[in-house]
C-alpha cells in the first residue's frame, strides 16, 4: 500500500482517513507531519510539542530544524512524511515533504503552518 492510494477527495478537499488499526497513533488536531511506513500511519511530529520559546522566530526555526531531522530519520528508515491538518481522525490536505525530492512549495507550506500554530 502507498500513501497516494489512500488519498480521497470528499468534494471539498483531499484527505486520508485514519484506519481503526492506526487510531492509537492519532493524537489530536492541528498541523503536523504524519509519518507513514509502507502506507500505514506510524507517527507524528507536532510543532506544539517543542519546548516553549518567547521569541516566535526562534520557535519557528527550532520547529523547522526538528522537523527536518524527523523527515531525514523517516527517509533513512524508508518511511514517508506528509504535512497534514489532523481533524476528527482525518488527515486533511496531505502534502508530501521530502529531502530526497524537495518541493519548495511543500517546505514553505510546512514552515508557514508551523509558525502559525506556534503563534497561538
Amino acid at each position: 500500500m502507498n500513501v497516494e492510494s489512500r488519498i480521497q477527495n470528499n468534494g471539498r478537499m483531499d484527505l486520508i482517513k485514519v484506519t481503526e488499526a492506526e487510531a492509537d497513533v492519532y493524537d489530536g488536531s492541528g498541523w503536523k507531519l504524519a509519518r507513514f511506513s509502507d502506507g500505514l500511519l506510524t507517527g507524528f511530529f507536532d510543532p506544539l510539542d517543542m519546548p516553549y520559546q518567547e521569541d516566535l522566530q526562534a520557535a519557528a526555526d527550532a520547529a523547522k530544524d526538528a522537523a527536518t531531522v524527523y523527515i531525514a530519520n523517516a527517509e533513512r528508515e524508508g518511511a514517508e512524511t506528509w504535512l497534514v491538518m489532523c481533524s476528527c481522525y482525518e488527515l486533511c490536505m496531505p502534502r508530501r515533504v521530502s529531502l530526497k525530492s524537495p518541493d519548495v512549495g511543500a517546505w514553505a507550506a510546512m514552515a508557514t503552518r508551523f509558525a502559525d500554530a506556534l503563534e497561538i
